[in-house]
């Protein structure tokens, strides 16, 4: 599995970017974030998306994913996966 370079989600069936930067439009089941939309279409950037997402609430995308237990402190903890990420974007 790989981890949401947004939310620290680790459980996304794709890598984010391949080795080339290119995008893999996949959706994270956590935030929301879609890898070649979010970031080429909407131009948010991995860290203004997360403040938004973390500021309305941290809701889970895709409820049918989320933990049983899904709170601050889970999120906290979800959060720490990211610095496990190295995904670049094509620029």
């Amino acid at each position: 599995m790989y981890i949401c370079p947004v939310c620290g989600y680790d459980n996304l069936l794709e890598s984010p970017y391949d080795q080339f930067g290119y995008p893999s439009y996949e959706i994270c089941s956590c935030c929301g974030y879609e890898f070649g939309f979010t970031d080429s279409s909407e131009k948010k950037d991995f860290e203004e998306y997360r403040t938004e997402w973390v500021n309305s609430g941290f809701n889970f995308f895709l409820k049918s994913d989320q933990p049983v237990k899904w709170d601050r402190e889970e999120l906290l903890k979800q959060l720490k996966n990211i610095e496990k990420v190295n995904y670049q974007a094509r620029l």
